[in-house]
């Protein structure tokens, strides 16, 4: 297993992301297989939740054609950008580059590709959520979705590298345990993405975009 439940259960919390907060978003999924799935992550506290997700069923017919609605994700993106201050989305683009593109025409320099087909670059950013989990440092929400989150990050299983990391350890990526194929991990890949998406934007000293109000007139 990729992820400490025991851990990660100590890391729940009522609390839930406040309208217009500042945020991070991943975006992880086969638009024709298994699940899709939107995660944000509020950058000042380090709170995650599930916006959205889509799974195939298990009983789904295999002679008939199963895909995500294109529309519903649309809208999920309009209600993350109307509700809180989206930084920047990091996007696994396979079967959605023109769905990224379209979206980033209109959301400009929010919506990346991040290719989680690159084993060096992926193991970097477990790792780096493992060791958010080890430092307390990140939260997962209360809301509706959240048992589809730790049901994602349960299922995560380990696959090592053939390389370690700068320090000599072990690498890995996720991946489906004992080749379960039917457990779904896209949940816990979006929310891998959205906290690579939250460390840049710290790195970055992102800041929210200054909020101008109309001066009042003084009598």
């Amino acid at each position: 297993q990729a992820f400490d439940m025991t851990k990660i259960i100590d890391l729940l919390t009522e609390d839930t992301i406040p309208e217009g907060a500042f945020v991070t978003a991943g975006f992880d999924g086969a638009r024709f297989r298994d699940a899709t799935a939107i995660v944000i992550t509020d950058i000042n506290t380090g709170v995650q939740q599930c916006m959205a997700s889509w799974e195939k069923p298990l009983d789904w017919p295999e002679d008939q054609e199963w895909e995500v609605d294109e529309a519903e994700v649309f809208t999920v993106w309009q209600h993350i950008m109307k509700t809180y201050e989206l930084h920047t989305a990091f996007c696994d683009p396979p079967h959605w580059t023109e769905s990224v593109a379209s979206w980033s025409a209109l959301w400009p320099d929010v919506f990346l590709e991040w290719w989680t087909n690159r084993p060096k670059q992926m193991a970097y950013a477990v790792r780096a959520y493992i060791e958010a989990h080890d430092a307390g440092l990140i939260r997962y929400g209360a809301n509706t979705l959240r048992p589809e989150l730790l049901r994602h990050l349960g299922n995560s299983g380990k696959k090592e590298l053939k390389f370690p990391d700068d320090e000599g350890k072990p690498l890995y990526v996720l991946q489906k345990m004992d080749g379960r194929l039917e457990d779904r991990i896209d949940v816990a890949m979006a929310g891998v993405l959205s906290w690579e998406a939250l460390l840049d934007a710290r790195r970055t000293g992102a800041k929210p975009r200054l909020k101008v109000g109309v001066p009042r007139r003084l009598y």
